[in-house]
């Protein structure tokens, strides 16, 4: 963001849990903006920021670089709780229909919407990003966040980003079966070991993450992926 100074962080071991390579790889620029500090509420009432949660959905929003899902919010938000116990306790994620869910996430996305903070672009899609008032909130969002928390925050935006619905929903729902039954189910009428494979080829999870997620041997990861090379030089 214009005016917010920044700084590098090596995230050599960031995504320990999914074994990705492309989030180990990257360079990670967190604005810093203040202490960091966990705050319970804003001392005014027409602050659109409220406290903690609407601070990490604004970050979210602003560190991702492009319109959210509801569901890829919630997903991401999910996969750095994990990372933070303080996020886990704030945030109360659940299992839900299609994954893990939590309401203090959707009502804060709801709230930011109505004080137009985020929008939807015209044409229907439910996708969101943050408008010019929410941009002027991001910094002060980032400020209120502890600096690891932020910096495994952007990890997982780089993760998620470039992934399709249904490879994002078979990592999920494999990696935390219990939190995504029913995203499991629905998955199971799809191909699973199809978007796994997507993920290595993108080098979103290591091959031995995705066998082990398929509960496959590894030789069968690595099989399928020169098929599809072989497919794409016949094409």
């Amino acid at each position: 963001m214009e005016g917010i100074p920044v700084v590098e962080w090596d995230t050599k071991r960031v995504a320990g849990m999914i074994g990705s390579r492309a989030v180990a790889r990257a360079q990670i620029l967190i604005c810093i903006v203040g202490p960091r500090r966990h705050v319970a509420g804003s001392a005014d009432p027409g602050d659109p920021m409220r406290g903690d949660v609407d601070a990490y959905v604004v970050a979210a929003f602003g560190l991702y670089g492009g319109p959210l899902m509801p569901r890829r919010l919630q997903n991401l938000l999910f996969l750095l709780s994990e990372d933070e116990p303080p996020v886990s306790d704030l945030l109360g994620y659940r299992p839900y229909h299609y994954g893990p869910f939590s309401g203090a996430v959707e009502e804060s996305r709801l709230h930011l919407e109505g004080r137009g903070m985020i929008c939807a672009p015209r044409g229907g899609s439910p996708a969101m990003s943050l408008t010019a008032d929410g941009r002027a909130l991001y910094g002060r969002a980032c400020g209120r966040i502890d600096g690891t928390a932020l910096l495994n925050l952007r990890a997982y935006c780089v993760l998620l980003n470039g992934m399709s619905h249904d490879e994002m929903l078979a990592l999920v729902s494999l990696a935390y079966p219990e939190m995504s039954a029913k995203s499991r189910k629905h998955m199971e009428s799809q191909d699973l070991k199809q978007s796994i494979v997507s993920l290595v080829e993108k080098e979103k999870i290591t091959s031995h993450r995705g066998a082990e997620l398929l509960d496959v041997p590894h030789i069968e990861i690595m099989n399928e992926i020169c098929r599809n090379a072989q497919k794409a030089r016949a094409s």
